[in-house]
């Protein structure tokens, strides 16, 4: 048998736009949480709530049928964490001529919070591990903080912060996501035009 032709791969440009698109993505969806985040504060600081305090904020947050906004919200957000970090395997293992800052970032989004990538996976197959199945059936639900917590969970903490599935810290993610930017910004040219969505 003779060998098979090698993988096709997108060309350099287009996987570093992709990476950079998708970063800034991620980014503006963390912005949804945190508009989501604020309007909870706004009753009051979470540490306090009473059940009153809960239940305001379940009515003012909620879609019709009470599932709160920002548990559908946060996954958007892993999504577009997962395709971010997809872009950024390409440009390492296909794409040794990427300039050194940006294989750099890449590196270090992937290290910091490519565990990600399996929380967004059961997530997007939630209904099999619902049934009872998934490739994963273990990890579906973990420990934190003393309970349990499903893959589909959003915990507030009271620092502020959101532990996704009990597993994943949206101010980690929003922190990695901010410091990997720049470089890919840089490289497709776009140092120019400042997304002004992601300012701080």
């Amino acid at each position: 048998m003779g060998k098979s032709a090698p993988k096709p791969v997108p060309s350099l440009d287009m996987a570093i736009l992709r990476a950079e698109g998708w970063i800034a993505a991620a980014l503006l969806q963390a912005k949804r949480i945190e508009a989501i985040r604020a309007a909870q504060q706004a009753f009051r600081p979470v540490v306090s709530w009473t059940m009153k305090d809960h239940e305001a904020a379940y009515k003012a947050l909620a879609l019709p049928g009470g599932c709160l906004v920002e548990d559908y919200d946060s996954h958007f957000f892993l999504f577009a964490i997962r395709l971010a970090l997809r872009w950024c395997e390409i440009i390492l293992e296909a794409e040794p001529s990427a300039p050194d800052d940006v294989r750099t970032a890449a590196r270090e989004l992937l290290a910091s919070i490519g565990h990600a990538k399996p929380l967004r996976d059961i997530i997007e197959h939630e209904d099999e591990y619902l049934a009872g199945g998934g490739k994963r059936p273990g990890e579906y639900t973990v420990e934190a903080f003393g309970m349990k917590s499903s893959a589909h969970s959003v915990m507030m903490m009271g620092t502020g912060d959101r532990l996704l599935g009990g597993r994943f810290s949206v101010n980690d993610a929003i922190a990695a996501l901010r410091r990997a930017l720049p470089p890919f910004v840089v490289a497709v040219g776009h140092e120019g035009e400042p997304p002004t969505f992601l300012d701080a």
